[in-house]
């Protein structure tokens, strides 16, 4: 079973209902097991630093920023000052999307379900359950996403997006598509580098104050989006075309890239592999403190380091030995995370009667999407592979 989707459902065989049978009381849990209830890593991180912005009609997420400066002068003992006349600020803007999740139940289910004496499960809970149980996956999925899966008929089927997992894959879909871009915006989608050029947060990526920092390994070969003007342009679709061995210096260059002056408080999501070469090269070099080692204390994320010298976290998260195996993500999460707005974080529809049938639904939906204020506080190390 291990690893598999369980396709059958169980059920007794044809049997003679003697007495001792028939007085028998079943041994069943009342407590169902979840067997796909799992929050990755990083969801538990962008969900802990999400932060809220009340939207206006426009539904628009507005960040200002600084991209002029003026010019210091050397100072005469009699000056004559003159003023340059800039246009220092500017304005970067976010459009949110909506994702929802429901379910219905009728009124026998109701009824038939709800009594205690007579059911172990009540159906209602376990639905709503359910819908958490999708929302859940939603977001481990799409905080990964490359944006190149396969749309049929509107839909994205998130369990064979993730072929090939070591873990169970969740039996759901995205459903009501146009485009890949009816969606909240993934990680890769914001950790892109500027190859082809493409525009995020309505800036483009030829600002060199709105690019992430981006090392592609010597000698590997990594396969991005190409097609100008689409949305998705830059974003890796492939980091394992050609892969080149990963070592301590690699990453220490990289790092050293992205803390000039900077001081970003760095955590670097990795896949199992490269996660295991780092902590061999971080232990065998002492840079390990276990007091800083906090992710564990506020998530539960006990796979994790720390390089004291480069303000950096290095955690495990699982999904990305499935769609990114080869390739470390850095950000801060203070620079890239989740913004809603606070009245659809989430919004729960408890369950209604719906006029005209026997049925009543309940709703849980979201409005928000996954922005950028510093582009300079994030990279990633495309192409590298374990020894």
């Amino acid at each position: 079973m291990a690893g598999s989707i369980l396709t059958t459902v169980p059920s007794a065989s044809a049997h003679s209902w003697t007495t001792e049978y028939a007085a028998a009381i079943d041994m069943v849990s009342p407590i169902l097991l979840q067997y796909t209830k799992v929050t990755m890593p990083t969801t538990r991180i962008f969900l802990k630093y999400a932060k809220s912005f009340e939207l206006g009609p426009d539904g628009k997420i507005n960040y200002n920023f600084l991209n002029e400066m003026y010019d210091v002068h050397a100072m005469k003992q009699n000056q004559v000052f003159s003023f340059e006349d800039l246009d220092p600020v500017s304005r970067m803007e976010w459009t949110t999307k909506q994702w929802w999740a429901g379910a219905g139940i009728n009124d026998f289910q109701s009824v038939r379900y709800g009594r205690t004496n007579r059911s172990m499960v009540d159906l209602a809970a376990e639905k709503v359950e359910a819908i958490h149980a999708g929302l859940t996956w939603f977001f481990n999925h799409n905080l990964w996403s490359n944006w190149s899966e396969t749309i049929t008929a509107g839909q994205i089927d998130i369990k064979a997006a993730l072929a090939g997992s070591t873990f169970v894959r969740p039996p759901i879909k995205y459903k009501d598509m146009v485009d890949y871009a009816d969606r909240p915006y993934s990680i890769p989608m914001i950790i892109r580098k500027n190859t082809t050029g493409h525009t995020i947060g309505n800036v483009s990526s030829a600002n060199e104050h709105w690019e992430s920092i981006i090392t592609d390994m010597t000698g590997a070969t990594v396969t991005r989006n190409t097609t100008a003007a689409d949305a998705r342009a830059d974003i890796v679709t492939n980091d394992h075309t050609v892969t080149v061995t990963m070592d301590y210096d690699d990453v220490e260059d990289h790092l050293g890239k992205m803390q000039q002056g900077a001081n970003y408080n760095l955590l670097a999501a990795c896949p199992r592999s490269l996660y295991k070469v780092l902590k061999d090269y971080l232990l065998a070099e002492r840079r390990r403190t276990t007091s800083e080692n906090n992710l564990d204390a506020e998530l539960g994320i006990t796979a994790n380091l720390t390089w004291e010298d480069y303000n950096c976290t290095f955690y495990v998260e699982p999904i990305l030995t499935t769609l990114y195996p080869n390739t470390i993500w850095f950000y801060d999460p203070e620079c890239v995370f989740f913004c809603f707005d606070p009245a659809f974080n989430p919004k729960v529809v408890p369950w209604q009667e719906i006029p005209g049938t026997n049925q009543s639904g309940t709703v849980v939906y979201f409005d928000g999407q996954l922005i950028c204020t510093d582009r300079r506080g994030t990279g990633a190390i495309h192409g590298g592979a374990a020894a």
